[in-house]
């Protein structure tokens, strides 16, 4: 695990981003494993996570992935504010 996966891990409090339940996976938004940049992370639990893989597989950030990207966007704001 590198370092922006540990903080991505950290900023969402080892929560699911998409279900709020606890989280053991990492995503990778646009489906680049080599793409570590910390807006293209997301953790998730093993059901969204398989729900996002099937969604970026057939629709290319259509449909949950960009949801999913969505919810990302809005807790890294949230975040953003409570520290502020």
């Amino acid at each position: 695990m590198n370092k922006n996966e540990l903080i991505a891990r950290q900023i969402f409090s080892a929560k699911c981003v998409a279900c709020n339940e606890e989280m053991d996976q990492i995503h990778h938004l646009d489906g680049n494993h080599r793409n570590r940049a910390l807006s293209n992370l997301a953790p998730l639990c093993p059901n969204c996570h398989a729900r996002a893989q099937i969604s970026l597989t057939l629709f290319k950030l259509g449909g949950y992935a960009k949801k999913l990207k969505q919810l990302i966007e809005r807790n890294a704001l949230d975040e953003e504010i409570k520290v502020v």
